[in-house]
């Protein structure tokens, strides 16, 4: 965790300011029973970090490193993300909050075809947003996703070959899918979350899991073990 990693630096600094753009990242991870990785990827970065200290004294009047980024997720939906660590908390507090404008859904399959095992044929994100708060052990949120015209396939591997199950998928599109959220004329509903962290992993996997517990409570999918993570990250 970052708070923990200016705790124990042995040098005292104190940062007020630092700009960084970046011009892509990737986030690889394999899921509990997966074979092939699912990633994410942001391009275009430009990232903001404040108030980066370990002195006691300037923690006293501020104890708060917010971080600021600014990016193109899957290099299609414009994303916001503001992070604020509580560098005066042992147990590693810290805020999470993030904004997804439009895209289309079937840029997110590098994500839903390996850890979901579902293929998404069509759909528009119109906007998800999401915040949590966490600390060193697990993080508690809600999330807002606002799409429409949802079609998926469910993938089956057979032979070591994942393949559409079109009877399964049929029956889901048609029954248990919400194709549009929120249906014509609703609000949006937050739906709640909650994601353990893995002690072995960053802080990229630790805040991507949260936001996929979010994803899939918001879609109706089969919750699984969320106190399991993947073995595999960059």
């Amino acid at each position: 965790m970052p708070q923990e990693a200016l705790r124990d630096l042995e040098q005292k600094i104190n940062i007020k300011q630092l700009d960084i753009h970046v011009p892509t990242f990737e986030y690889t991870e394999l899921m509990p029973g997966a074979k092939q990785k699912s990633y994410i990827e942001i391009t275009d970065i430009d990232a903001k970090v404040t108030n980066i200290t370990n002195i006691d004294k300037q923690l006293k009047q501020n104890h708060l490193m917010p971080l600021q980024i600014e990016g193109s997720l899957m290099k299609e939906g414009r994303t916001e993300i503001d992070i604020n660590f509580d560098n005066r908390s042992l147990s590693n507090d810290f805020t999470f909050n993030a904004t997804c404008f439009e895209m289309p859904l079937q840029t997110l399959n590098p994500i839903t075809e390996p850890g979901m095992n579902l293929s998404i044929k069509d759909g528009i994100n119109r906007k998800l947003t999401t915040s949590f708060e966490a600390n060193g052990d697990s993080a508690i949120g809600t999330m807002r996703f606002k799409y429409n015209d949802l079609k998926i396939s469910v993938l089956n591997t057979r032979n070591g070959v994942k393949k559409e199950g079109k009877f399964v998928s049929f029956l889901i599109n048609t029954i248990a899918l919400k194709s549009d959220n929120p249906k014509r004329g609703n609000f949006v509903l937050p739906v709640k979350y909650k994601n353990y962290r893995n002690k072995r992993r960053s802080i990229v996997g630790y805040c991507w899991r949260s936001i996929f517990a979010g994803m899939k409570e918001t879609l109706g999918l089969k919750k699984e073990e969320n106190k399991q993570s993947g073995t595999d990250q960059n």
